[in-house]
C-alpha cells in the first residue's frame, strides 16, 4: 500500500504512536495522533503485518486532542504525548502497563491502579541530555533527535517545557558561552551533553571528543555550572 490513506485512530501504542487499522487489515502506527482522530496518513514503512505512517492531515480531530505545549513538538522526537490532555496521558500509560503485563508478560488480566499524577506537568525534569554536532563550515547544531529522523538534530534553545528552570538557564548560558564552532568543548564531531540539577547545583557531563580536554575555560565562562565532567 503506497501513498495516502485515511484511517481512524483507536488506541495509543507503548511508544506513544496512535494505532489504526489499514483497509487491508494491517495495523499502522502513526505518531502525533490521538484516539478518535480521523487522519490522512502517509505510509513510511511497510511490513507484512504492520506499517508505520506519518501524519499528513487531521480530517476530523478527536475530542481527546489539544495543542502541544512545546513549539518544537511537530518535529522533535523528545516527547510523544503532548497532544493529549494530561489526564488522558495518564489513562493511556496505565493501559499500556496493563497490556504489557497481560499480552507480553503472560500475567492473567488484573485491575491496574490509576496512575498518580505529578503535581507538575512541566518543569519537573532534573536531568536532560542534548546531542551536539559540529557540521561543515563551522556550524553547530545542538538539541534533541528529530521525530522519525534520529540522525537529524532539532535545534533547541529554551523551547523545551520539561526541564527545571535552573537546567534551562544553564543550557542557555552554555550555548552562549561555548563560542563559534563550540570551540570551548573538546575537539570532535559529536557529543552528548547531560545537565543535571541536585543539591549541589547544576552539573554538566560531556561525552565524546578527544581525551585531555581542559574544562577550565568553559567553567569560567559558565558560572551557572557547579561541576563539569568529561568522558
Amino acid at each position: 500500500m503506497e501513498g495516502q490513506v485515511a484511517v481512524t485512530v483507536r488506541a495509543i501504542a507503548a511508544g506513544g504512536a496512535g494505532v489504526a487499522d489499514l483497509p487491508d487489515g494491517r495495523v499502522v502506527f502513526v505518531p502525533r495522533t490521538a484516539p478518535g482522530d480521523r487522519v490522512s496518513v502517509r505510509i513510511e514503512r511497510s511490513k507484512p503485518r504492520w506499517a508505520i505512517g506519518s501524519l499528513s492531515k487531521i480530517l476530523e480531530p478527536s475530542k481527546d486532542r489539544r495543542d502541544a505545549l512545546c513549539a518544537l513538538y511537530d518535529t522533535c522526537g523528545g516527547c510523544q504525548l503532548q497532544h493529549l490532555p494530561y489526564e488522558r496521558q495518564l489513562e493511556w500509560k496505565a493501559r499500556i502497563v496493563g497490556d504489557a503485563l497481560t499480552r507480553i508478560g503472560g500475567v492473567a488480566p488484573l485491575e491496574i491502579a490509576a496512575v498518580v499524577a505529578s503535581p507538575l506537568e512541566t518543569g519537573y525534569r532534573n536531568r536532560v541530555t542534548f546531542t551536539l554536532r559540529r557540521l561543515a563550515g563551522g556550524r553547530v547544531v545542538a538539541g534533541f533527535h528529530a521525530l522519525n529522523r534520529p540522525a537529524h538534530v532539532v535545534e533547541v534553545h529554551a523551547e523545551c517545557v520539561l526541564p527545571r528552570p535552573a537546567l534551562l538557564d544553564a543550557w542557555r548560558a552554555l550555548r552562549s558561552a561555548w563560542g563559534p564552532g563550540a570551540r570551548l568543548l573538546p575537539s570532535g564531531g559529536r557529543f552528548r551533553l547531560t545537565l543535571r540539577e541536585d543539591a549541589g547545583g547544576v552539573s554538566l557531563v560531556v561525552e565524546g571528543g578527544a581525551a585531555g580536554w581542559s574544562a577550565a575555560p568553559l567553567a569560567a565562562a559558565v558560572p551557572a555550572l557547579a561541576a563539569i565532567w568529561h568522558r
